[in-house]
């Protein structure tokens, strides 16, 4: 599935998918194991626009996922339902994002529940109350709304919280009144974010030594800085020695540090099926989930570079289900 890391890509479809090619997807997505099995379906899902058809991949993509025992990846595939189903099924899409889990550890990717209420609010703004009223954090549109920060605020994760937790409170704080912004900066200082050994934190192409966490105190600092200058004083030893750190905020990076180039692997010796094979066996047995993303999206990469080129499985003795699966998917892509 095209996740890069905020959101879903929905690509706009122009013509019907082929229904021999639906099925073929979903019985190569029977040899695969439950997550990659999930990421196929959906992908083959956000190609269609019937709405059966898609109900039903996403619906066999819930199934197949519906036995992890990774809560993330739960939430990961709960919110991409949720966003595939909105303008199909409002209503189980409106369930799924009320199950869908918050933010259990600052190593998760996302707050899976305001993902998905996320998506919703695109069709119905009006749902933000309810998305933060059901314990949701990060929906970026409730930023916007001051009247609504006590409910924000109080749904902050706290210890659990990444950067972009802590960004999205602080625009939000940015928007009342001082004395709500100040209790906004005290809480934030509580995310500890990821130890600089599991995540990397990069401006540009410089490296932040101290990682995520590095990265909160500098964010804090400069929102501090811009906002509430007159405090600075009352945390000045928190912030040590980025006084002089410039009010700009450009974009930081994160990136798992352990994870590796699994799509750079893959296309090194060119279409050889049984190193594609091998690469795979090797690579995408890990039950972590920040493992299992890059193996579907280094997968569907693979599968990509080869349709284009004209190759196709059997003609290179590939056997892999994953692979085969993402080729098909490939053609359907191509088909419409």
């Amino acid at each position: 599935m095209k996740l890069r890391w905020a959101a879903l890509v929905f690509c706009s479809i122009a013509s019907a998918a082929p229904p021999e090619l639906i099925l073929q997807i979903e019985q190569a997505a029977l040899l695969e194991t439950p997550l990659m099995r999930a990421d196929t379906l959906f992908s083959a899902a956000e190609l269609v626009t019937d709405k059966e058809t898609r109900l039903r991949l996403v619906q066999r993509g819930l199934s197949a996922m519906s036995g992890a025992r990774n809560e993330e990846a739960r939430g990961f595939y709960m919110a991409a339902a949720t966003a595939l189903l909105t303008d199909v099924d409002p209503e189980q899409a409106l369930r799924l994002a009320r199950e869908a889990p918050v933010r259990q550890a600052a190593a998760w990717r996302a707050d899976y529940r305001g993902r998905a209420f996320t998506f919703l609010a695109e069709r119905r703004p009006e749902i933000v109350e309810e998305a933060l009223r059901a314990g949701a954090f990060h929906v970026p549109a409730a930023a916007d709304r001051p009247e609504l920060f006590p409910l924000l605020f109080a749904n902050f994760p706290k210890g659990r919280a990444r950067l972009d937790d802590v960004e999205l409170l602080l625009r939000a704080a940015e928007r009342v009144a001082p004395s709500l912004a100040v209790e906004a900066v005290t809480v934030a200082f509580e995310a500890r974010g990821t130890p600089e050994d599991f995540e990397t934190a990069w401006i540009g192409d410089v490296e932040l030594e101290g990682g995520m966490r590095r990265a909160i105190l500098i964010r804090i600092s400069q929102h501090v800085r811009a906002f509430l200058p007159d405090q600075w004083s009352r945390w000045a030893d928190q912030f040590g020695d980025l006084s002089e750190m410039p009010s700009e905020r450009p974009k930081i990076e994160i990136t798992r540090t352990e994870l590796g180039d699994l799509e750079a692997r893959l296309l090194a010796k060119g279409p050889v099926g049984e190193y594609l094979d091998a690469v795979m066996r090797r690579s995408c047995v890990a039950t972590d989930f920040g493992q299992h993303r890059e193996c579907a999206t280094a997968a569907a990469r693979v599968a990509e570079v080869y349709r284009l080129q004209g190759i196709r499985p059997d003609e290179i003795g590939l056997r892999n289900a994953s692979l085969q699966a993402r080729w098909l998917v490939e053609q359907l892509r191509n088909s419409r």
